[in-house]
């Protein structure tokens, strides 16, 4: 049942009406507005230091974590200098040196807390020459200056840590807080810093290159001589122009790379520059840590070398980043079953770039040159092959995709097709919720293959899986909104009709949104069916596709600079609503995905109805003959509609008041001989669907017939159709030599429409 409510109109007949009183206001409910607002302080704290007190005190960090404080003086010693035929094996020097001391009575003994100090090359040469301290797992040695070397040598043969970092209480992993060990020559030979076998060297805190001595010796900056080592390296900075190649070993020896911390290796010349690793069997990069290596050097064709025909290994641990650039022509070289595991929330990516310095004149990209590789992508983890210049070749890869973020393969190349070779793309028999989906893209648009791509599913894709010219691949986790929000604000007084729409969040979360489409619909376009079903989209996806005007739409774009999801729907009538939304976002450029829609969790939502209206109380007419029209009226009466709902009005009674001279009577027509009688119209410049003005009356009193026509106003943001004037018309038999005084209630019946 309609809403309606009564208003009374009084209407007097004197000389003039008087406008009595101001506008009546008559409203089905006040809406409420509640706002909720999270606030966050956050506070931040400067540190500064005076650089007296940074001479005095150094803390040298260790591998377990631990700090150790020492002591810096500032002494002269002198020592008898050894001849040139005795090695000199002491670091006792004829100069003025800086000694660290963690007590008074303390000496330099390769341990931990007491690492042994050089600041030349010699000292270096030196020092390792010392034996580890008794209680100690390894030599331990710190670098106080850059070291430079020639054709000198030396050769580590038990376990060794070396130490760059300049000062403790600035930032590890920035390479201008380093030491730098540095090669000054030009000739190519093999690096004469070598390591032996069975041992585990650490190099921490280091850079290797700078703008002064830019290149290196050959077969890396620590060339191994044996089997079964560890090299862990850690904050290290490798920028060689010329004789890059970062690491070397034995082919087969059963040798292994730790990368710890953050790490970058560019490597960036036109002579003799290698692999970027040749020989580990394995190379593992720490949990948490972040490294980054850029190859662009002649002579050989791999990014890695094993030698042999076994198994190569790269281990990403949880929450580790490796992104890899390189201008080889293939990954993996001699070696079979190559594998990379990609822990959780791990982060790889090798991309095939050209060469700037035109090396190697290579027209392909291959996995290996041999047969399988193997991937193993955890959960929430991220791999990306790419190039954007030739197709790859993949040999037989096997992917195993346990809950990754996504996996990408993207070659944009124009009339060829992505790859060659054979994809194994299997998720395994798990348990799961999740959903995941696998796209390729071809011409520039992103097509399904696989979707959903359900557990203990293999896909094997090829040249003509997907058929056609196709530039790419990602198999992603479905991309999915957690909900929608509807907040209705109906506040007539401010002239406020409307539902601000937002999205909850979504998952993954690190996707990058790029639209979020919004429909708002008054009626439910899901019933009581299951949203997700492949109908209830369809239906929803073809709402919002229409032109049908019952249904309102909304698409929010979103760049780097705006991420605002939200909308607004606005001049919208009071009643009930359903609201839709999707969002398309991509976890890559170029490969975008769409959500489903979602709608509310409550439902319908709910807008309240507000009647808002603006009459006049009082209207006054002259009449100085006996007929009278709009120019008699003393004012301009307007009826307006401020409400966000149509509505009708309508008179249904008028009655005279106790003021009115009883001897004037209201008629429906008038003769010649009648007097006091008064034929009076209620007119207005509303025209109904006949086109013509709606006029009430001529009034009689009592209650007004049914069928009369109601005046139809619209909501207040319909300027147009929201107000229509009103005025008072007639007659008056007379006579016109006295004065009457006649006044009415006019009664209006006010409905929501």
């Amino acid at each position: 049942m309609k809403n309606t409510f009564i208003v009374l109109l009084s209407a007097s007949l004197i000389s003039t009406f008087v406008f009595m009183n101001g506008p009546v206001n008559v409203a089905v409910s006040e809406p409420t507005n509640a706002t909720s607002e999270l606030l966050e302080s956050t506070a931040s704290q400067e540190s500064t230091f005076n650089s007296a007190d940074i001479l005095k005190e150094k803390n040298f960090s260790n591998t377990n974590g631990t700090n150790a404080t020492t002591t810096i003086e500032s002494t002269t010693e002198t020592t008898t200098k050894s001849d040139s035929t005795t090695p000199d094996t002491s670091l006792e020097k004829t100069k003025k040196v800086t000694t660290f001391a963690a007590t008074a009575d303390a000496v330099e003994d390769g341990s931990e807390g007491n690492p042994y100090l050089v600041e030349t090359f010699a000292d270096l040469q030196n020092a390792v020459k010392q034996a580890i301290p008794s209680g100690s797992d390894a030599l331990y040695i710190q670098l106080t200056a850059d070291l430079t070397y020639n054709s000198e040598s030396l050769a580590y043969n038990k376990n060794t840590v070396v130490n760059g970092l300049k000062d403790p209480s600035l930032d590890a992993t920035d390479p201008d807080n380093h030491f730098a060990i540095l090669y000054t020559g030009t000739s190519y030979i093999n690096s004469q810093i070598t390591a032996s076998g069975q041992i585990s060297l650490t190099y921490r805190n280091i850079n290797i290159g700078n703008s002064q001595y830019p290149d290196n010796a050959y077969y890396g900056f620590v060339r191994l001589t044996g089997g079964n080592s560890t090299f862990e390296v850690e904050n290290i900075s490798y920028n060689i122009r010329n004789g890059g190649q970062p690491f070397y070993s034995p082919h087969n020896s059963n040798n292994k790379i730790i990368f710890k911390g953050k790490n970058s290796f560019i490597c960036n010349g036109t002579t003799n520059g290698g692999e970027f690793v040749e020989g580990y069997n394995t190379l593992e990069f720490s949990e948490g840590s972040d490294t980054y290596v850029y190859t662009d050097t002649p002579d050989v064709n791999a990014f890695s070398y094993n030698g042999t025909s076994n198994p190569q290994q790269f281990i990403l641990k949880d929450n580790s980043q490796l992104v890899i650039q390189s201008s080889k022509a293939t990954m993996f070289y001699d070696s079979t079953n190559n594998q990379i595991s990609i822990g959780k929330n791990a982060y790889f990516s090798y991309e095939r770039i050209k060469s700037v310095n035109n090396n190697n004149g290579k027209t392909t990209n291959r996995m290996t040159n041999m047969t399988n590789v193997s991937i193993l992508a955890n959960e929430n983890s991220t791999t990306i092959f790419k190039s954007a210049e030739i197709p790859i070749e993949m040999n037989t890869t096997t992917i195993t995709a346990d809950e990754p973020d996504y996996i990408l393969f993207d070659f944009p190349i124009e009339n060829k097709n992505f790859m060659a070779g054979t994809i194994n793309l299997t998720r395994p028999q798990i348990e799961s919720t999740t959903n995941y989906q696998l796209n390729y893209l071809n011409n520039g648009v992103v097509k399904p293959l696989v979707s959903p791509f359900l557990p203990n599913h293999t896909e094997v894709v090829t040249t003509s899986n997907p058929s056609g010219t196709n530039q790419g691949l990602i198999y992603e986790q479905d991309l999915s909104l957690t909900g929608v929000t509807g907040t209705p604000n109906a506040s007539v007084s401010g002239k406020q009709s409307q539902i601000e729409a937002d999205i909850d969040g979504f998952v993954p979360n690190d996707r990058t949104l790029t639209s979020v489409d919004y429909l708002l619909s008054k009626k439910s376009l899901h019933g009581d069916g299951d949203i997700n079903s492949t109908d209830v989209q369809q239906a929803i996806l073809d709402a919002f596709n229409s032109t049908d005007s019952s249904y309102l739409r909304k698409t929010v774009t979103l760049t780097a600079e705006n991420i605002d999801t939200r909308t607004i729907f606005e001049n919208l009538a009071g009643g009930d609503y359903y609201l839709y939304a999707r969002a398309t976002g991509e976890a890559t450029a170029g490969f975008p995905s769409t959500t489903l829609w979602v709608t509310t969790a409550s439902e319908p939502l709910s807008l309240a109805k507000v009647i808002n209206t603006s009459i006049p109380v009082n209207m006054i007419f002259k009449s100085p003959t006996t007929e009278f029209g709009k120019a008699e009226n003393a004012e301009e009466y307007e009826f307006i509609n401020n409400s966000n709902i149509p509505i009708a009005v309508d008179m249904t009674e008028v009655a005279r008041t106790d003021e009115s001279d009883s001897t004037v009577k209201l008629a429906t027509s008038l003769a010649q001989t009648d007097t006091y009688k008064l034929l009076l119209n209620l007119a207005t410049n509303y025209t109904d669907e006949t086109n013509n003005p709606l006029v009430w009356g001529p009034l009689t009193e009592g209650p007004i017939p049914e069928d009369s026509k109601a005046m139809l106003l619209e909501p207040f943001w319909e300027t147009d159709k929201n107000q229509a004037e009103v005025y008072l018309t007639g007659n008056y038999s007379g006579p016109v030599s006295e004065v009457k005084k006649v006044a009415y209630n006019f009664t209006f019946r006010i409905s929501a429409q």
